[in-house]
């Protein structure tokens, strides 16, 4: 599985936690038995967020951003296909669960 950082957006903290891990930067925390499954916790988060957007990656980044309150609206350029109701549900659920609204 490859993962695009498109996501550091809006979970730029996850994405240094899950980083510096990946560079052994946390020795001290990696004593820690809970350690692992904080890192564990915050890549299903970011994979969660992967999964959406990984279809439309603009127009739901987009409508993400909207949702967050970074962004006045969710228009994309003309020829990028639009969220459809599903995908805004599924943004605005996603938004709320990690307390990003």
């Amino acid at each position: 599985m490859v993962w695009w950082p498109g996501g550091a957006n809006l979970l730029p903290e996850a994405w240094h936690e899950i980083t510096w891990s990946c560079l052994n930067r946390y020795d001290i925390q990696q004593q820690y038995a809970d350690h692992a499954s904080q890192i564990w916790e915050t890549g299903v988060m970011v994979q969660g967020f992967y999964d959406l957007y990984a279809k439309n990656r603009a127009a739901v980044l987009k409508r993400m951003l909207h949702v967050a309150g970074v962004l006045p609206n969710a228009h994309t350029a003309s020829g990028t296909r639009r969220t459809d109701r599903t995908d805004n549900r599924a943004v605005e659920a996603i938004c709320r669960k990690y307390d990003l609204i």
